[in-house]
């Protein structure tokens, strides 16, 4: 079997560890929003819906983070400052509303 230059180079343990830690910042980085609504909504509510509602949304996350990882550096980079914008509103009206109403948005 043939294996090609830029598989070795995925493959060497290096690149590949590089790969992963890389790809975890930028998943922590979507989950971080659906994380702290989850345990906010959890600590205001008492009830165990929150969490089963974070779970979906970390699940969602994951489909956002899977182009995002396949991008080139710079590029990943801006669609993670351009996309930093609506999850911080979105997360910020959501925090508020379960704070004011006690129950998410």
């Amino acid at each position: 079997m043939r294996v090609s230059n830029i598989q070795k180079w995925f493959f060497s343990e290096k690149a590949f560890r590089d790969q992963l830690r890389s790809w975890g910042w930028i998943y922590l980085f979507f989950a971080s929003f659906s994380l702290l609504t989850g345990l906010i909504s959890f600590g205001v509510t008492l009830r165990w819906f929150p969490i089963s509602d974070m779970l979906r949304a970390l699940l969602l996350d994951s489909l956002l983070t899977l182009p995002v990882m396949f991008l080139p550096g710079m590029l990943a980079t801006g669609v993670l400052a351009l996309s930093f914008v609506p999850f911080f509103a979105a997360t910020l009206s959501n925090v508020v509303h379960i704070l004011l109403y006690h129950a998410p948005i």
